[in-house]
């Protein structure tokens, strides 16, 4: 069986993980994503998330209103 530790899959952990450290305020997702939400989203918009966390504060910032669907009590008292 091939180990999946190839240098190109250290490579991309590597850089990930520094990008994810630089840049804490952004959603969970890939750069290319954050980087296209950057462009894309506009205060004229309406946005939905199931699971509120980490990208709740970077959509709300983005959007003119945001609803979170959160089933987490005590998340949800400290997210709000």
């Amino acid at each position: 069986m091939k180990s999946h530790w190839t240098p190109t899959y250290i490579f991309n952990r590597i850089t990930s993980g520094i990008y994810w450290k630089l840049n804490q305020d952004k959603p969970w997702l890939t750069k290319q994503a954050n980087d296209y939400l950057e462009k894309a989203l506009t205060k004229q918009m309406i946005g939905l998330e199931f699971g509120s966390g980490r990208s709740t504060v970077f959509f709300s910032k983005k959007l003119n209103k945001l609803v979170s669907v959160e089933n987490h009590k005590e998340w949800y008292l400290k997210v709000k």
